[in-house]
């Protein structure tokens, strides 16, 4: 297990699963586009409506797209798990039409 936050970051070549800040996930899309080393992403608190998560919702149906039905296949199956407490989980399924499954 692993972490990523504002200056500081522990990890190694048997981490799993890594934590990071909603920035810190923004930073390492706009450098990799496809987020070739993750094959889950998930994002909490969304009902929180930061900018960060905001942008992160658009930019993700990108490699969801391309690496499930797309050109980036060779990447590997990719999946983002969207969590709050108090969502609307109907209309955000929306942004998601053919990959979500509402639990």
């Amino acid at each position: 297990m692993g972490y990523a936050v504002r200056f500081d970051e522990r990890m190694s070549s048997a981490t799993k699963l890594k934590y990071m800040t909603d920035g810190i996930l923004l930073k390492e899309v706009l450098s990799d586009p496809y987020l070739s080393k993750y094959s889950v992403v998930i994002l909490d608190e969304v009902h929180e409506r930061t900018l960060n998560t905001d942008l992160l919702l658009g930019i993700l149906q990108n490699p969801l797209h391309q690496r499930n039905k797309g050109s980036k296949q060779h990447l590997g199956k990719f999946n983002v798990v969207i969590m709050s407490a108090t969502m609307n989980a109907k209309l955000l399924s929306r942004q998601f039409p053919e990959y979500v499954k509402i639990i």
